[in-house]
């Protein structure tokens, strides 16, 4: 499996981590960083909100819980 297959499928970033040019030009990925000046006028039109708190929370290891007595899938 080539390395930006493994990083991007396998759990090393969430959904929500942006991948920058500079991240994506070193996976070899055919990026270009020449946006033309109308899509980035138009893209001012739609701003994002900012979040303070991230959607996902990702966990390395399964949670453990204490005291669970029911059956685990």
């Amino acid at each position: 499996m080539p390395r930006s297959a493994g990083l991007l499928s396998q759990g090393t970033w969430t959904h929500d981590h942006p991948i920058t040019y500079e991240t994506a030009k070193s996976f070899g990925l055919p990026v270009r960083c020449d946006m033309p000046s109308a899509f980035l006028n138009l893209m001012h039109l739609y701003p994002q909100s900012v979040r303070r708190q991230p959607t996902v929370e990702y966990l390395p290891e399964p949670r453990r819980y204490e005291g669970f007595q029911g059956k685990r899938n």
